[in-house]
């Protein structure tokens, strides 16, 4: 069996190798008869000319033609170049989510005919499956002009053997949701949590998010894995979901709900939150050993013009269950990492029009504050623009649906649009942090502070001058307050 990433190699070396062009493969691959059972000129209609494709080659470096992954193209079609040189596609539109960096012959089948997201198409171990999809119809197509067959990705995909037990982990834990009295106990924890007044019932809430629940004995889980689905017990310990202790091998969750991390469909890691909502608060968050590589969430947030960010894992299932799909949690405040804030980078560069803005919903807390304030860094300088919801003190999104009940959404929707921006967040902290008792402290620290306003240009100035009139519990008259912010940090 060959290896996926060296097959990928070689098709990649028998498509430059192969007599025909780049041009040739496209307009094959669109006027195929598997392109019109994929419905192609329906799905992509502005790039067909009755049954032939447009094309314009007045380009002498590269043919042009529409774009088959996104509207708004000019007539011409003239943003979609097909270089014949060295067997590329690539898209100039910046509207175009794939105009990152070009698509080698085999990455624009994944994309036209299997619709393989870009937070994927670029990553075998996640796009593997569909990768050998690809090459089959690709063989199916232009076999015989590259000198490929659908036999050579007739190949099972061989998973690393800790994400078949990720797998068979989270099934089996959601298996057990189903179970009346597992089923009874799960939904009574997520009532508690205030779930029956998002837009989902709870049943959808646990197909949605593969929710699921520990049994009852800490290693039923254990055996599960090794006698029915036949694990290594040193995979399944590597694993880290089950532990030895005093000669006895244990599963790590016991007695919790259980929130699977799953990127474009790969189980990436857990979570387990504690049942019993008065127990030991010490051990109320678990998560596995070790660093979770793609944070839970976020294929839904590189696909979107805004984004709401999170601290924990049921706090973004509250956001999603009160109508917001583009967000993502970041495991606790340390969780978002540069690797990560990167790719939501490499996601802007290819498309600006893609993660503009971030709104954190982080907990309002001192450490969610101070996370606030070092990721917002983050997010300015690769161009995003940040608010910051400024919700209720001592509750999270989460506490939102106990709280306001039925009334949630729209409380959180009536947050999201007063959320600050960062600069008149940042100095309201600092205010607050310094907690002026007098109205002569209040001027000294507003003088502090002249010298970062002044950094940023005079309308910002002035709205952050404004927001900050309207949320400090103010020690003199707004109207003095704003009169004496207007003068030393918009006027000077």
């Amino acid at each position: 069996m060959e290896n996926i990433e060296k097959l990928k190699y070689r098709v990649d070396a028998l498509v430059q190798e192969s007599d025909i062009s780049a041009s040739y493969i496209f307009e094959k691959l669109f006027t195929s008869k598997e392109a019109m059972e994929h419905k192609f000129p329906d799905k992509f209609p502005h790039m067909y000319k009755g049954e032939d494709l447009n094309f314009d080659r007045r380009d002498r470096r590269a043919e042009h033609s529409f774009c088959p992954f996104h509207g708004n193209q000019t007539t011409e079609g003239s943003a979609f170049a097909i270089f014949n040189d060295n067997k590329g596609f690539f898209c100039f539109n910046s509207d175009c989510l794939y105009s990152g960096r070009p698509l080698s012959v085999i990455e624009l089948v994944m994309a036209a005919f299997l619709d393989v997201d870009i937070s994927r198409l670029y990553d075998l171990d996640l796009s593997s499956k569909e990768f050998l999809e690809a090459g089959k119809i690709l063989a199916s197509i232009l076999g015989k002009e590259l000198g490929i067959t659908e036999r050579m990705f007739d190949q099972k995909v061989v998973r690393d053997p800790i994400d078949e037990i990720y797998y068979d982990a989270a099934d089996y834990y959601n298996f057990l949701s189903s179970n009346k009295v597992y089923s009874k106990k799960l939904k009574k924890f997520l009532e508690g949590r205030g779930f029956q007044y998002g837009k989902y019932t709870l049943d959808e809430l646990i197909e949605k998010f593969q929710l699921g629940i520990t049994p009852f004995k800490n290693d039923m889980l254990y055996k599960y894995l090794l006698d029915k689905r036949h694990h290594k017990k040193e995979d399944i310990l590597e694993s880290k979901l089950c532990i030895e202790r005093n000669g006895k091998i244990i599963d790590f969750f016991w007695d919790r709900a259980v929130v699977p991390y799953n990127h474009n469909g790969k189980i990436v890691g857990f979570y387990g939150r504690a049942l019993d909502p008065d127990g030991d608060s010490r051990w109320r968050h678990m998560r596995l050993e070790g660093t979770v590589q793609v944070p839970n969430g976020i294929h839904h947030i590189l696909r979107s013009e805004e984004f709401i960010l999170t601290e924990g894992e049921f706090s973004n299932i509250a956001v999603k269950a009160m109508g917001y799909e583009n967000a993502m949690e970041t495991r606790g405040t340390n969780g978002l990492r540069d690797e990560h804030i990167e790719l939501i980078e490499r996601v802007r560069n290819r498309n600006p029009q893609m993660c503009k803005k971030c709104y954190f919903a982080f907990d309002p807390d001192e450490a969610g504050e101070n996370s606030v304030i070092k990721l917002g860094e983050k997010l300015i300088d690769i161009g995003v623009e940040v608010k910051v919801i400024r919700l209720p003190d001592g509750l999270d999104p989460n506490d939102l649906l106990t709280e306001y009940k039925k009334k949630a959404p729209d409380v959180f929707e009536d947050l999201l649009n007063d959320a600050l921006s960062y600069d008149a967040f940042k100095i309201v902290k600092q205010i607050n942090a310094e907690d002026p008792r007098n109205p002569s402290e209040l001027r000294m620290t507003i003088n502090r502070l002249s010298k970062e306003m002044r950094a940023i240009d005079r309308l910002e100035r002035a709205i952050v001058a404004e927001e900050v009139v309207l949320l400090i519990d103010s020690l003199i008259p707004k109207e003095r307050l704003r009169s004496f912010l207007f003068k030393y940090w918009v006027d000077k």
